[in-house]
């Protein structure tokens, strides 16, 4: 993960200016990370270890679904400002994933769907996972400003949907059941019953503590639960790793336990208030804790 990105992806390089980004949730207001300054950043100095632990320095969103093509929004995203100097703080970025999910495609020489697919998906069985599926199969999200319609089986987010519903931050869809096959893949050791996906060691370093900035803690790709508002609730223990979705979807593990929790849900289908999902995540992993590993006696851990 220290190679530079640049190696993978070239038009990734050179000095680049810190700018405010937009505010997915307000258009027409931008979010300051960094006080105003004339330093650069060098693109070129950005690993795959930054895009993984959300520390490169690049911006959490932008509007790219609005230069219209795929390439467009591909060179925007490969030509972007920072937001702060790269690995001084952690802030969620989906440009990162975006450039990660395009690195993938350019190493497998092929298109990012067919690279999981024969490099995840058919080695773990995983059938019920994959870039949109038959509009029937999936449970409807909200109703689209940009698009002006309902959306049901299409990616929620507008950037993956600009890039044809493939993309590395967002526009996957599955299963419970499949999701939760992949908590227990990293579980095990990076092995799913007889098949090895992952060493052992690369998937150990992917839920160890890489970064922390103000209380956020970050694996390589996961989510470590932090100690206050973990969204996991109350009982997960500190070696808890998972994610969640701007959609009302997470995957939680506890290694202590052996507990894997996925939750799946279509929460913009009235809005995109987070309000509601940041309670009833927490609340639901508590009651799931209490039930599978706690039974009568109430949880051990507080």
């Amino acid at each position: 993960p220290n190679q530079p990105v640049a190696e993978v992806l070239p038009e990734f390089r050179g000095p680049r200016p810190i700018r405010p980004y937009a505010d997915p949730l307000h258009p027409g207001r931008e979010i300051a990370v960094a006080p105003p300054t004339d330093e650069t950043v060098d693109a070129g100095r950005v690993t795959f270890r930054h895009l993984l632990t959300h520390t490169s320095g690049l911006p959490a969103w932008s509007p790219l679904y609005r230069l219209g093509s795929p390439q467009a929004i591909m060179e925007a995203a490969l030509r972007s400002d920072f937001s702060y100097p790269t690995g001084i703080r952690v802030l969620y970025s989906d440009l990162g994933f975006i450039l990660l999910g395009e690195a993938i495609a350019r190493l497998a020489d092929q298109s990012l769907d067919a690279a999981l697919q024969e490099l995840v998906l058919e080695p773990l069985g995983l059938q019920a996972t994959g870039f949109p599926p038959p509009a029937s199969s999936a449970a409807p999200t909200e109703h689209c400003v940009w698009r002006r319609r309902r959306l049901q089986g299409e990616m929620h987010d507008e950037n993956a949907a600009a890039l044809g519903g493939v993309a590395g931050h967002a526009g996957l869809f599955g299963t419970a059941a499949d999701v939760a096959a992949l908590g227990q893949l990293y579980l095990d050791g990076g092995k799913l019953e007889d098949v090895r996906l992952l060493r052992g060691e690369t998937a150990s370093e992917a839920v160890r503590e890489q970064a922390r900035f103000l209380g956020e803690r970050r694996g390589l790709g996961w989510m470590l639960r932090s100690k206050e508002g973990a969204s996991c609730g109350r009982f997960f223990s500190p070696r808890s790793y998972g994610h969640t979705g701007f959609t009302g979807t997470s995957l939680w593990v506890d290694p202590e336990v052996g507990l894997v929790v996925v939750l799946l849900t279509n929460r913009v289908y009235y809005g995109r208030d987070p309000a509601g999902i940041a309670a009833f995540r927490p609340a639901l992993h508590d009651a799931v804790y209490q039930s599978a590993i706690s039974g009568n006696n109430g949880p051990s851990r507080t």
